[in-house]
C-alpha cells in the first residue's frame, strides 16, 4: 500500500487506514464493483490480481489491473453517489480489503499526512492511466503485448487471454497469432 504513489505517510499512519478496514476473500471471477450498481466501499488488493472494465456495445473492454497494495473503487459511487460506470472482477482468488466511504473518509480527514497521501495515490492512479494510454496506443500489438509480458508478467500467467486481448486493444485470435509469432 506505501507504493501506492509517490508519498509515503509511514506504517504507523497507514497501520490507521488498515484497521478501519475489514478483509474479505473471494473466488476468481468474482465481481467487487458491478456495473451500474451504487457501491461506494473503498478497496485495497492485499492478496490476488484484479481487472478493471466496462461494457460497449455487449463487448467487455478492460482498461486496468489492480495488485497488491493498489486502492480499487467505482469513483462516480464513491465522489458522487451514482451508479458505477465500470466494473471491478477478481481475475484469482483474491484477499481485499475494504471500507465504507464514510469510515474510510474519517481515517483519512484525521490526519494531514494520510490525507496528502490519499492526493497522491489518486493523482499517481490518473498519472498510470495516461501512461498506459501513451504506451499502448503508440505502439504495435505485438509490442504492446511484449510490453506487457515484461513489465507485468503475473497479468500474462494469471489473466485469462481474451482479458489480456481486450487490454490490449486487440482480438483474441489476434492475440494468438501473436503468441504463436512470438514462440517461433
Amino acid at each position: 500500500m506505501e507504493k501506492e504513489g509517490p508519498y509515503n505517510p509511514g506504517k504507523e499512519l497507514l497501520a490507521e487506514v488498515l484497521a478501519c478496514m475489514r478483509e474479505i476473500e473471494l473466488p476468481a471471477r468474482h465481481i467487487v464493483v458491478g456495473y451500474n450498481k451504487v457501491d461506494s466501499n473503498i478497496y485495497l488488493v492485499k492478496d490476488g490480481l484484479l481487472r478493471c472494465f466496462y461494457n460497449i456495445e455487449d463487448k467487455e473492454e478492460t482498461i486496468g489491473f489492480a495488485l497488491p497494495g493498489t486502492l480499487v473503487g467505482s469513483p462516480a459511487a464513491v465522489c458522487f453517489g451514482r451508479p458505477a460506470f465500470i466494473s471491478v472482477e477478481t481475475c484469482t482468488g483474491s484477499v481485499l480489503m475494504y471500507a465504507s466511504k464514510k469510515v474510510f473518509e474519517e481515517v483519512i480527514y484525521s490526519s494531514q499526512e494520510l490525507t496528502k497521501w490519499m492526493y497522491n495515490v489518486l493523482l499517481s492512479q490518473l498519472a498510470a492511466l495516461e501512461m498506459k494510454q501513451s504506451k499502448l496506443s503508440a505502439k504495435t500489438a505485438i509490442e504492446r503485448y511484449k510490453l506487457l509480458m515484461r513489465v507485468r508478467p503475473e497479468i500474462i500467467k494469471y489473466v485469462p487471454q481474451n482479458i489480456i486481448a481486450s487490454y490490449l486493444g486487440i482480438t483474441p485470435q489476434h492475440l494468438s497469432y501473436l503468441r504463436r509469432k512470438l514462440v517461433k
